[in-house]
């Protein structure tokens, strides 16, 4: 099976292994573009940007994204609305397992 991954952290790159010591074949994009060069050396098929990404899947694609918590804490953070970012990131670690985050109580 071919499976698009976009975002190749510690997490990312470690899960690209994986798949294709299973047989997978791996299209990968980091926004980081020395990310790609390690796992398109041990056989990944690497991408220049978004469009040479999707361009390098066949249809059906199957994507795979680790971008999300990484874009929303450089997003909030860079705003100095730090707390609403932790914040959001509990409640979506809530859903996997992790604690909930109380709301203030304004009356």
């Amino acid at each position: 099976m071919q499976i698009g991954m976009l975002g190749l952290g510690l997490m990312g790159a470690n899960m690209v292994r994986r798949l294709m010591k299973d047989g997978h074949e791996c299209v990968v994009f980091d926004q980081n573009a020395d990310a790609v060069k390690q796992p398109a050396a041990e056989g990944a098929v690497g991408a220049s940007d978004e469009a040479d990404f999707i361009s390098k899947l066949s249809l059906p694609r199957a994507v795979w994204m680790m971008v999300l918590t990484t874009a929303l804490y450089s997003r909030f953070t860079s705003r100095g609305k730090a707390a609403f970012n932790d914040k959001l990131l509990s409640a979506m670690s809530f859903e996997f397992g992790g604690h909930y985050e109380k709301t203030e109580d304004k009356s």
